[in-house]
């Protein structure tokens, strides 16, 4: 069925809307053509759309082509643009091909890709122009095509969209498809820079040339080109295109403006057992196959549905609810550190927090079937309904963030799952066009009161503004004194300075501290003073002197900064004396520094002013010591911790008393690493960083490595700007990678260790994406199976704004 504008709200901040999309399916063939009445200009032209990944082109070596035309085997009559079968975006004609650096494989979100032709120009490097998300990629030369030569495009030859060559199919969304004859132009045309720092589509507003068309897919016709198909061009040109395999239940809601949860393909568990389709809706699980959605929300009340299409007589695997991060084998452990919470085709439950399956009151489900699911995240309840039938409540008391969630177990079963985007199922069922309580969404039976389809229209706006609460920024030193090192974009009272060239110490400074003082993350050092080092915090940024830590002349630095701001004082409390203490807390991004002395009792309360349990906390003795880190939301609780100047792995400590912390208080021991006096009795000093996890922010947990490559994936609900990494039941590195200093998705991420003076050279395979990180090595430091993983990480930009990377 067809849906318009009139049926959304406005999801994202974006003035323009788009309302639909065109779903391609690579197993399915779907394909669209059309062949130009006559020539246009060969020289000079722009594609320009909007494209959500289905099927990644790593996963099979499958290239996927947007648009293609092939008449003859000459490099003047074939062109391709697309995906290469390694994910790098291409340009090819029959002999050359040039291709990004870059990959491009999150399936998550939308990229805006701009092929922008121009063969008239002088300069090779200059003749085909590809941006994505508005930010050229600088391709190179397609050696192929000379100054003034016709490419393929825009001759009187069958042009496709969403197929190739050699079974090139496109897998995925294609949205606002625009082409222009005769004209080159700019990302500007097409899109803009939100609030955010993304990439939001604007309405085009100029000429299409003869042979140009625009395709918004809001009719749902197909088969032969006309108005009414999917196919309809709405430039003006009556341009119209062919469907072929396509079902008018393939034209969706899913858009660059309301970005619907669909299955995560880089969170798919045991990696072989499953195989996903149609937009990432449909997928087959074969032994003990799992995987997890895109969206996985921190708040609100939620409602999807699953189909069942087929199963084998061993069972039907199961649906529910689960945390990020691996979860290792084929049953349910109720001792792992990570839960899940599923309903059975036999009726029974299991999760990760009781032993073996369990009778709840639900029906038995089988082929045919569909399973509603109503997931209240505000009141921790999990809910299931089969064929519309009474919900039954299967959990209650949850916590933490889930996101949908399907397994094998053993059963080979096919399942289609409708977050809102499809009530066919993809054409297995006819579409009813039930909408939730905002008017949105297309399913097939009526949301419960109150519960919503999971798109980012729909999600909460996020708490704080990243870029206002953390940055990363980089600078070149050159050796003199009183340098302003600005682009921070706040006033910062936490900077983390290190030479990214250098086997130079981390340094880190502090407003509650004081300038000019600094704590080395890779040693218990004492507190040390020095002039030179930083000077001043301003408003955007900081002043720094030569010290050749922060300012070697060409040596580049990097600094990671976070906001605090609002100044606090008073005394501690519980056992033994108190004793005055000062800091600087953010409320809204729930980040303190507090300088407190120590008293030696067990029992002594240093507050921490977050208003909640702190999800990581820092102490360090100014005198000397390790560093003592608490995870306490963790497996580890309050009883382990690790050291941040070392590799070590959890140890068994006394430092927070062994008592949790509070939503007001760190309760301490009384050992030398977090609360003693000295040898005069004197107070101790130390100062405590703490930080309690923001949606759309922070988020500090934990995953659970299972050695291989292409398994391990952390859904943050944000894209990462910064992530720390370290193994806690395995002795590794602390890592640190960052989206400034490596922006790209390339296959390697420099990262940098906080427990060590090494250069950022040592790069690891990581993907950052719209939604989280996906590790992509067996290095121990971030992929042992069965390993404990600790991690904090902290926004570039919220799920609900985000392109994809």
């Amino acid at each position: 069925m067809a849906f318009d504008a009139s049926q959304f709200m406005s999801p994202t901040g974006s003035e323009y809307e788009i309302t639909n999309s065109l779903r391609f399916d690579h197993v399915a063939a779907h394909k669209l053509s059309f062949t130009p009445p006559s020539a246009g200009n060969r020289k000079t032209w722009t594609w320009s759309g909007w494209v959500k990944r289905g099927y990644l082109s790593n996963q099979d070596n499958h290239r996927q082509v947007m648009m293609g035309i092939k008449v003859a085997a000459n490099d003047t009559q074939t062109l391709e643009i697309g995906w290469h079968s390694d994910d790098k975006f291409y340009i090819t004609t029959q002999s050359a091909v040039v291709q990004t650096t870059q990959l491009y494989r999150d399936p998550s979100s939308w990229y805006h890709v701009i092929v922008a032709c121009n063969t008239t120009l002088a300069g090779a490097t200059a003749r085909f122009k590809l941006y994505v998300n508005g930010v050229d990629q600088s391709l190179g030369e397609l050696t192929s095509v000379s100054q003034n030569a016709d490419t393929g495009f825009n001759q009187a030859g069958v042009h496709t969209i969403g197929d190739g060559f050699n079974d090139r199919d496109l897998d995925g969304y294609l949205a606002e498809v625009n082409f222009i004859d005769g004209a080159a132009k700019a990302p500007a045309d097409f899109g803009e820079t939100d609030d955010n720092g993304q990439w939001k589509p604007i309405a085009y507003a100029g000429a299409y040339g003869d042979e140009g068309f625009y395709l918004d897919f809001k009719s749902s016709g197909v088969g032969t080109a006309g108005s009414g198909t999917v196919g309809a061009d709405r430039s003006g040109n009556g341009n119209h295109w062919t469907s072929a395999n396509l079902a008018s239940t393939d034209q969706m809601l899913d858009s660059p403006t309301n970005n619907f949860c669909v299955m995560n393909t880089l969170e798919k568990m045991n990696n072989g057992a499953v195989t996903p389709s149609q937009g990432n809706l449909k997928f087959t699980l074969a032994d003990n196959g799992m995987i997890r959605g895109s969206i996985m929300p921190s708040s609100g009340k939620w409602y999807w549905e699953a189909n069942l299409i087929s199963a084998d007589g061993s069972g039907t695997g199961s649906l529910g609810i689960a945390e990020s991060g691996y979860i290792p084998g084929a049953a349910f452990d109720p001792d792992a550190a990570l839960a899940g919470y599923v309903y059975l085709g036999n009726g029974t439950t299991r999760s990760h927090r009781t032993t073996g399956d369990q009778s709840y009151g639900g029906a038995s489900y089988a082929a045919d079937d569909i399973i509603g699911v109503a997931y209240d995240v505000d009141n921790g309840t999990l809910a299931f309904s089969k064929n519309n039938a009474t919900f039954v409540t299967a959990y209650s008391s949850l916590s933490g963030e889930h996101g949908a969630y399907f397994s094998g177990y053993g059963n080979t079963a096919i399942w289609v799952v409708n977050f809102g985007q499809d009530s066919s199922f993809a054409g297995n069922e006819t579409a009813q066009g039930n909408q939730d309580g905002n008017a949105i969404g297309d399913f097939f039976y009526a949301p419960p009161s109150g519960f919503l389809a999971l798109c980012t229209a729909n999600l909460a706006e996020p708490a704080v503004k990243p870029s206002e609460y953390f940055n990363t920024v980089l600078w070149t030193g050159n050796a003199t004194d009183d340098r302003n090192i600005t682009g921070v974009g706040f006033r910062p009272n936490w900077s983390w300075i290190k030479s990214r060239a250098t086997t130079n110490d981390h340094l880190l400074f502090d407003s509650v501290r004081g300038v000019g003082k600094y704590l080395r993350s890779n040693s218990g050092d004492a507190e040390t003073s020095n002039a030179d080092t930083l000077q001043a915090f301003a408003s955007d940024g900081f002043q720094i002197g030569a010290d050749s830590r922060l300012n070697t002349d060409d040596d580049p630095v990097v600094a990671w900064n976070w906001k605090a701001g609002t100044s606090v004082s008073g005394n501690s409390t519980g056992a033994g004396a108190d004793l005055a203490y000062a800091g600087s807390v953010n409320t809204d991004a729930r980040f303190s520094i507090i300088k407190y002395g120590g008293n030696g009792n067990n029992g002594h309360q240093i507050p921490h002013h977050l208003s909640a349990v702190p999800d990581a906390i820092f102490i360090k003795s100014l005198t000397s010591q390790s560093w003592n880190c608490f995870f306490p939301n963790t497996s580890m609780g309050a009883t382990k911790g690790l050291q941040l100047d070392n590799t070590g792995a959890q140890g068994t400590v006394g430092h927070l008393n062994n008592t949790m912390p509070s939503t007001s208080v760190v309760t301490l021991g009384s050992g030398a690493g977090s609360n003693t006096r000295d040898g005069d009795s004197n107070p101790q000093p130390y100062i405590m960083y703490s930080f309690k996890s923001i949606p759309g922010f922070s988020k500090i947990g934990q995953y659970i490595g299972n050695g291989n490559a292409d398994s391990v994936y952390v859904n943050l609900g944000f894209k990462p700007g910064w992530i720390m990494i370290k193994g806690s039941s395995v002795a590794e590195n602390w890592n640190i990678l960052d989206a400034t200093r490596s922006p790209n998705n390339t296959g390697n991420k420099e990262r940098l260790q906080a427990n060590a003076t090494t250069t950022e050279g040592a790069t690891w395979s990581c993907d950052f994406v719209s939604n989280g990180f996906k590790i992509r090595t067996t290095d121990g430091e971030a992929n042992t199976n069965n390993a404990s993983y600790i991690y904090m990480a902290f926004a570039e930009t919220p799920f609900k704004y985000s392109n994809a990377r």
